[in-house]
């Protein structure tokens, strides 16, 4: 992996979108917990008896609106770390614009597997966390 910050403006100022994004999806779920409790029971749930690798998601994003990150978490830990991800990452890019510096990180090949099967193994882990926490 090689990391390069450069004197110039992000390229793709398209992605400051993302974070703003989350935030107003999660502050609409917010809004709408009430509707949560009404919603359709998950069919893989239903059938095999074991959640989804997203059992828990909408709980867990409304647990998140509320700022209780703990439950966030422990409902399904992959959504708060997404959407705190994607916050981050259009901070960072924001902080970019401003700054007028950019940050480029090239990956390998070697590298590029790595993340890909790094995804992989968290998403494995996750729905390990929710089969085990029997949610």
């Amino acid at each position: 992996m090689h990391v390069e910050i450069r004197n110039s403006r992000p390229a793709e100022l398209v992605h400051m979108v993302w974070g703003p994004i989350a935030v107003l999806f999660i502050i609409a779920v917010g809004f709408f917990k009430n509707v949560a409790p009404h919603l359709p029971n998950c069919i893989f749930h239903e059938i095999t008896g074991f959640p989804c690798p997203t059992c828990g998601g909408t709980r867990s994003l409304i647990a998140l609106s509320q700022f209780d990150l703990v439950s966030s978490f422990m409902l399904n830990p992959l959504v708060p770390l997404f959407a705190l991800g994607l916050i981050l990452f259009s901070l960072l890019f924001l902080v970019g614009a401003v700054t007028r510096r950019s940050v480029k990180i090239k990956l390998t090949e070697r590298g590029k597997r790595i993340l890909r099967y790094s995804v992989f193994f968290l998403f494995a882990m996750n729905w390990i966390f929710l089969i085990i926490a029997g949610r």
